[in-house]
């Protein structure tokens, strides 16, 4: 019986290692009553083998451990992101979330990473290799019985095995390079509105990173925030601001803003990277294209953007602001290094206060963008980013070092949208122009470790003018007075390229 405790073990760990499930939520993983059958099978042919020989037993335990992080990355995704991972789509941005962690690294956490990384791996494959020595020395004599066993385990009490996992993902590939999925056109479209209705109106497009309907409908994040929202509501409306707003589904979530977006911009619901591919690669015009035509000076910022962009040639603008145009010199804010507020400001002071005409600007704000960490302080005199001592008051710099709990990251999420709303107060208030249409929309829920059971797709829109004949033409799609829509819509983005277009279209001028 003692002979069988060590073995016993082994085929626990190994088992373990491929029927993890994720705590929701949660990047942490939980231990679950199922059998594998790929590890019963490894060991009926550990058996067969009678003597693994050392190199074959060397890859067998390094593949173990790809086949465990293979594991992790698919079961983790739908807890952490709230959708499955995709090959296609995740993967080749991967090394960018990967350099973000790089870039708030200090030299001495980055090497302590890396060691922990390296350690951890050369144990894991390790134990793999004792384990399976172990395994394939002391259980020849239940090859049958094992290999019995694959076949009488009940369906329920079996795990995905990680070969299923696999085939999934290159099936995934395989579609995209089919012919079928590679003929896909995207097809121009009219957009003949003379868009009278909005009078020359400025119009500004402002993006919020990870605002979904969570912040407004789950009781954990709206009793925090709803004091912010009231006041903010009180505030606007002192300062003459009528306001709608409303839901609008979002063709991503828990990331792949630039698909959000896309599909707002230009009609076409990019709710993979492929489509969005293929949109970018298409002649179909935006509603960039279209402000410019009827007289409109286009720019977007983009304080994110820190590569090259050839994506922002598909909407035309007649100026992206990307990270290094912005020209920020103050202290790092996090991942992004760019506070908001400075963002609203230097767009203020090089295209607002010197528009010679109506000016359409789309801004993506990214303070709010996960670890949701540090949050900036809000500098109450916006006239200090002029000289740089916005941030001189006891404020060298902000660390991302602090404590952070995974579990308590809605938490975090909340705070960061109360610095968002005071950025937003501030420049609703202080620097729109009064001839003016201020559209505020999230670009996906943010990732499920901030909004624990939220599941849905929506994201919160909100249309805002000190002219209440703007704000009543979104009454066709939908949209009801106040700030916080708790009422589910149907409309999609793709929807308000078309409907935007047409509530501002009137065919006699006043």
């Amino acid at each position: 019986m003692k002979r069988l405790l060590l073995p016993l073990a082994f085929f626990l760990y190994f088992n373990a290692l491929f029927t993890f499930e994720n705590i929701p939520s949660t990047p942490a993983m939980r231990l679950v009553p199922k059998l594998s059958v790929e590890i019963l099978l490894l060991i009926a042919l550990l058996a067969a083998v009678k003597k693994l020989p050392p190199v074959a037993r060397g890859l067998l335990a390094g593949l173990i451990f790809v086949a465990t992080l293979v594991r992790y990355v698919d079961v983790t995704a739908l807890g952490v992101l709230g959708r499955s991972f995709d090959l296609y789509g995740d993967f080749p941005h991967l090394h960018r979330v990967l350099a973000m962690f790089w870039e708030v690294m200090t030299p001495g956490l980055a090497l302590l990473v890396l060691s922990v990384a390296a350690v951890g791996a050369s144990v894991a494959v390790t134990l793999n290799w004792i384990g399976l020595g172990v395994l394939n020395r002391e259980l020849p004599r239940y090859a049958s019985a094992v290999a019995l066993g694959v076949f009488v385990i009940p369906h329920s009490l079996r795990s995905e095995p990680v070969s299923v996992i696999v085939a999934r993902q290159l099936g995934n590939l395989g579609t995209v390079a089919s012919p079928e999925f590679a003929s896909i056109e995207v097809e121009t479209q009219r957009l003949d509105s003379n868009l009278y209705g909005l009078g020359s109106a400025n119009v500004f497009l402002i993006f919020l990173e990870s605002y979904g309907v969570t912040l407004l409908e789950d009781a954990h994040h709206f009793e925090a925030i709803a004091p912010r929202f009231e006041a903010l509501e009180k505030h606007l409306s002192e300062a003459g601001y009528s306001f709608s707003s409303s839901q609008i589904q979002s063709p991503t979530f828990g990331g792949g803003s630039w698909r959000a977006h896309a599909s707002l911009l230009s009609g076409f619901q990019a709710e993979n990277e492929h489509l969005y591919n293929s949109l970018l690669a298409s002649e179909r015009k935006t509603l960039v294209h279209v402000m410019k035509a009827r007289g409109y000076r286009t720019v977007a910022a983009e304080p994110g953007i820190k590569w090259y962009w050839p994506d922002g040639l598909f909407y035309g603008f007649d100026r992206i602001y990307d990270f290094d145009a912005l020209d920020y010199q103050g202290p790092s804010m996090g991942w992004w290094k760019i506070p908001d507020q400075f963002t609203l400001y230097r767009i203020y002071k090089n295209e607002v206060a010197a528009a010679e005409g109506p000016l359409f600007a789309k801004f993506s704000l990214i303070m709010t963008h996960i670890p949701y960490y540090p949050v900036p302080p809000y500098v109450a005199d916006w006239t200090r980013f002029d000289d740089g001592t916005a941030f001189q008051s006891g404020l060298a710099s902000v660390a991302h070092d602090a404590y952070r709990d995974l579990m308590e990251l809605s938490r975090w999420y909340v705070d960061a949208f109360r610095y968002e709303i005071d950025c937003l107060e501030g420049f609703l208030i202080d620097y729109v122009p009064e001839n003016s249409l201020v559209i505020i929309v999230g670009d996906h829920q943010p990732p499920k470790l901030a909004t624990h059971d939220n599941d849905s797709w929506a994201v919160p829109m909100h249309v805002l003018s000190k002219r209440e004949d703007l704000v009543r033409a979104f009454d066709s799609l939908g949209f009801e007075p106040g700030l916080v829509p708790l009422r589910p819509s149907s409309l999609r983005m793709a929807d308000f390229l078309e409907g935007f277009l047409d509530i501002y279209d009137v065919r006699e001028a006043d």
